[in-house]
Order: structure tokens, then sequence, then C-alpha cells
């Protein structure tokens, strides 16, 4: 597996903030040409695992929440990342009793 950890996410993730990376959607399609499974930000403080389809590969944009409250949609969270069986899962862990939450949804087109 090839995580890239970047702190603005590529693409925009539909959370409550905006990313606004110039050249985002050029340098995943590059990340994606290097092999890279999933390119890890922050930046928006929502979480969020979004896959992308490029040139026949996929390439998950996974976004963290954060353990502030101010200006958030979601509660104070950190990702979690499971590895295992030649691939990954992503859980968002919140900071309250809530049970572990899959955060992967397929990206529209």
């Amino acid at each position: 597996m090839i995580f890239i950890a970047c702190h603005h996410p590529l693409a925009e993730p539909e959370t409550r903030m905006s990313a606004r990376t110039h050249n985002g959607a050029q340098a995943l399609v590059a990340l994606a040409r290097a092999g890279a499974d999933a390119v890890l930000t922050g930046h928006v403080h929502d979480p969020f695992d979004i896959a992308h389809e490029i040139e026949g590969r996929t390439v998950r944009m996974i976004g963290a929440g954060t353990l502030s409250e101010r200006v958030r949609i979601t509660p104070p969270s950190f990702n979690e990342i499971r590895i295992g069986d030649g691939g990954f899962d992503v859980v968002q862990r919140t900071m309250d009793l809530a049970p572990a939450t899959p955060l992967l949804r397929e990206r529209a087109e």
C-alpha cells in the first residue's frame, strides 16, 4: 500500500469548508500514475473517504476529522486505517461513545 500525506485535499470533498487546492486534480492524477492507493489529508476538519477512478485505478482521498469543535459539522474525531487482506478500510472514531463509522463512498460524477 502506498499512502501519501498532504495538508489540503486535492479535490473538493464536499464538506463545510473548502479545500481550493490549485492544480489538485492534476496532482491526484500524477499520484495515481505513480501508484498511490490513498491521499491522506486534513484542512477541512470533517472526515471523508472518497474513491476516485483514475485511468483504471482507484485512488482514495481520505480526510481526517479534528479534535476541535469549532465550526465543524461532525463531532471531534480521528480516522483509523485498517490494513489487511490486500486492501484497507477507514473507520471514523468519534470522541464520544458513538460506534465507529465506515467512511468510504464513491465519487459522484
